[in-house]
């Protein structure tokens, strides 16, 4: 599956960047065919583990700095807070009780910064020249070539990401584009950063128009700063008055201790199970026949006289008990195995529409001695009711998905991978495509790495099979059909 994910960005980049910016995509081809095949693997891989939520902004740009900067690891990539660049815009005039006023406030706030999120501000903030800050992350030889901006594919992601930004800007001060101004003074912001690149159109605007544009900059720069800084200082308060709320909270500690004894019990509990659950299996057996046996000589000794009929119920229900004890340990025993193998039993009985309408039926005549609003027979829809067997022919089963990735994320991947090959059914109680992302047992928070996709129609499900499972030979696990 992730040899899928991959070609999917791949695919994905080629299609939204191929015509715009072809450069990008000669650029990613250098890495992908030369010798250095590794770094590109390492940079699709993260996007196909993660997804790019964090790059939407200007997704070329990060992605130039993670093949650029290859020492940099993708942990830091991933827990970057200041990535998802929006600083310029207008923000509430509360922040700025988070700026420091200091000549070397740029400085102080990235060494308080991740190498990730630093690097991230400071090419955007002071532009290209601003590299020689991280000089250790980057090979020397190619640090040189990108700050040739001739030759330069990092030069050309930061004329991209300051574009759209700094047209806008021009354009709110009535500073028309005259003799491609625009573009004058594009490659002189994205070459030195705001501030000093700016400088370049001086002689070239009226005065007054000029100094409302510094102006209007500078207030933009401070609120980008003020939010940064208070993106950071919540984080790390965040976490430091949560320990101090729970330190003085007897309550927080009590219940704390309690969850943690309960998480213990279960995983012992969940260990003796699985390690064997036929002596499990057992000892709930014995525990029942025990509690049966008390029972039974409570009532024996509080009435004497019916200890005969007692004794003929007991040989008259004999059999039944053992066979129903069996039949009780063969399910156990199943459950049990099942458990340990990681993986849900099923029944081998295929519905059809009728059984499961009465199957609903049923469930919601519970519902109504609850209480509860209920349908009738003629409301109930088959397609309304999730299907409780995996025995169905328009749905396949895939494996060896990213956990890491937001599930959102992947959600959206797969909605867009599978629906290419059929169209995918709409789940009519959630109203979306009927995709169900499988989350661990131990712990519901976290993805296992595996869904369900359900088609409209079993042919999509046979041609899901052959497209992906042909593409899929060098991969660990493979969508198949259920």
């Amino acid at each position: 599956m992730m040899c899928l994910l991959k070609k999917y960005y791949r695919r994905k980049w080629e299609e939204q960047y191929g015509k715009s910016n072809p450069w990008f995509i000669s650029f990613i081809e250098q890495y992908q065919n030369g010798e250095n095949h590794d770094i590109y693997e390492r940079v699709l891989t993260h996007a196909a583990e993660y997804g790019d939520k964090n790059t939407e902004n200007c997704r070329i740009l990060s992605i130039v700095l993670q093949f650029l900067f290859e020492t940099i690891d993708d942990e830091c990539w991933t827990k970057t807070i200041l990535f998802d660049d929006q600083y310029l815009k207008e923000q509430p005039t509360s922040h700025f009780q988070y700026l420091r006023g200091t000549e070397n406030s740029d400085d102080q706030f990235l060494k308080e910064t991740s190498i990730c999120d630093g690097l991230w501000y400071a090419i955007t903030n002071d532009g290209l020249k601003s590299i020689t800050k991280y000089s250790d992350y980057i090979v020397p030889l190619i640090m040189h070539e990108q700050l040739n901006k001739s030759q330069s594919v990092l030069f050309q992601a930061l004329r991209e990401y300051y574009r759209t930004q700094l047209f806008s800007l021009l354009k709110e001060n009535k500073i028309p584009d005259r003799q491609q101004l625009y573009d004058l003074a594009l490659d002189n912001v994205a070459e030195h950063g705001w501030l000093t690149g700016i400088q370049v159109i001086q002689q070239k605007v009226a005065p007054k128009y000029y100094k409302n544009l510094l102006k209007n900059l500078n207030s933009l720069l401070q609120k980008r700063q003020a939010q940064a800084n208070q993106t950071l200082e919540q984080q790390e308060g965040n976490k430091e008055h949560k320990a101090e709320r729970d330190s003085l909270n007897p309550e927080k500690q009590e219940q704390k201790k309690s969850i943690d004894q309960q998480e213990q019990n279960k995983k012992e509990q969940g260990q003796v199970g699985n390690k064997n659950p036929e002596n499990t299996l057992k000892n709930k057996s014995a525990t029942k026949k025990e509690k049966n046996k008390t029972q039974k000589a409570q009532s024996q000794s509080e009435d004497p006289n019916e200890q005969g009929k007692i004794k003929i119920v007991e040989k008259e229900g004999v059999n039944k008990e053992s066979n129903r004890e069996e039949e009780e340990g063969k399910e156990q025993k199943h459950q049990a195995t099942s458990n340990l193998q990681g993986i849900n039993t099923c029944s081998e009985n295929k519905h059809t529409e009728a059984n499961l309408t009465e199957t609903a039926v049923a469930r919601n005549q519970q519902t109504d001695k609850e209480g509860k609003p209920n349908k009738t027979t003629s409301e109930v829809k088959p397609d309304d009711i999730i299907p409780e067997t995996l025995h169905e022919k328009n749905k396949i089963f895939i494996s060896g998905l990213p956990k890491k990735m937001p599930e959102q994320v992947l959600f959206d991947t797969l909605w867009d991978v599978f629906s290419t090959v059929g169209k995918i059914k709409i789940n009519r109680i959630t109203d979306k495509p009927w995709i169900n992302l499988l989350r661990q047992k131990d712990n519901k928070s976290e993805l296992s790495g595996m869904a369900f996709v359900t088609f409209e129609e079993e042919e999509s499900v046979i041609e899901a099979i052959k497209k992906y499972n042909s593409e899929l030979k060098q991969t660990f696990m493979k969508p198949r059909r259920i």
